[in-house]
């Protein structure tokens, strides 16, 4: 388990997440804008999730979507800007790295516009052995 500041502690039961809180900041994030509360529950039951918590208020969040062999992707990763700058992001992170079932994936990706400091200090870089393609679908009804 990743060091935590004090005070804080990371929790995987998904019955203990604060899901209107999800809900709201996914929602308003640049990556998942107009996000369902639908969506958001099903990708949360697919995933592999942690949260955050300082005393009984969630206040961080992050899943891995994979296949538990050779992939996974990080996704949804935000912590309030409260509790900003305390490594927490980073702690979540790192326990979606080492976590069981993801014992033997191989190759981890992630995409953000404004947080690379934060993911270079686990080992992550602009992937130059890939070509990146993209299929929107604008009919899934979000962006």
């Amino acid at each position: 388990m990743s060091v935590l500041a004090e005070g804080y502690r990371l929790e995987t039961d998904p019955v203990r997440f604060d899901r209107a809180l999800m809900h709201r900041t996914l929602s308003e994030s640049y990556w998942a804008q107009g996000l369902t509360r639908e969506r958001m529950d099903r990708a949360v039951e697919h995933s592999l999730c942690v949260a955050a918590f300082c005393g009984d208020d969630q206040v961080g969040f992050a899943r891995a979507v994979s296949d538990r062999a050779h992939f996974a992707w990080i996704a949804d990763v935000f912590v309030l800007p409260e509790h900003g700058g305390k490594g927490i992001a980073r702690a979540m992170v790192s326990h979606l790295h080492n976590h069981p079932e993801l014992a033997g994936v191989r190759r981890f990706l992630l995409v953000t516009r404004d947080a690379e400091g934060v993911y270079e200090k686990l080992g992550y870089g602009v992937p130059d052995d890939l070509s990146w393609f993209r299929q929107h679908r604008p009919e899934s009804g979000w962006r």
